[in-house]
């Protein structure tokens, strides 16, 4: 899927348009809203003038679940690029920060990081509780797979979310329903 500007100088009108293998171009205002947002965030990834912070909420919003897995693999490529190219362009690293309250985001998460550093990070809020001090709820911040990077000692991240904490959560999402 490719999308492109249509300028209509006649009527002084622009118009995405979104453009799939062997089918007409079609207008972004017949597509769904989750591709939108999708299309949103690609393009302010793609942005060789928008490196730094992008903060994207819940990107599994509208998009199908068979493919989150493969989106969030696209994001990770995206940024990884933007990280290793930065230096030879001179431009600022781009660092993408996503909220989500998906199990299946989480999952993709974890697979992607097979093998690298542990990139991600999952934050869930427990209970804290010392001698001589009352209880207390506190946010743990934890990795999504991967080994640990160096930064542990500065953000105090010590455990890593485990697959079986993730199926569980997928579970608890299923019964939520």
């Amino acid at each position: 899927m490719r999308v492109r500007l249509n300028e209509d100088e006649a009527r002084r009108r622009r118009q995405v348009e979104v453009v799939q293998r062997d089918e007409a171009p079609f207008s972004a205002e017949v597509v769904s809203d989750g591709t939108l947002r999708a299309i949103a965030l690609l393009a302010a990834l793609y942005d060789p003038r928008g490196a730094g912070l992008i903060c994207f909420e819940e990107p599994e919003n509208g998009i199908y679940p068979q493919h989150l897995a493969q989106f969030v693999r696209y994001l990770r490529n995206l940024v990884t690029r933007a990280i290793d190219t930065a230096p030879q362009r001179g431009t600022a690293l781009t660092q993408l920060v996503l909220s989500s309250h998906s199990p299946a985001i989480l999952r993709a998460l974890a697979e992607g990081d097979a093998g690298r550093h542990g990139n991600a990070v999952f934050l869930d809020v427990v209970t804290r509780a010392r001698r001589g001090e009352p209880r207390s709820r506190v946010t743990r911040p934890r990795w999504v797979g991967g080994n640990q990077l160096a930064i542990d000692e500065v953000m105090d991240i010590g455990s890593v979310v485990s697959r079986a904490e993730i199926a569980e959560f997928e579970v608890m999402a299923a019964l939520d329903r």
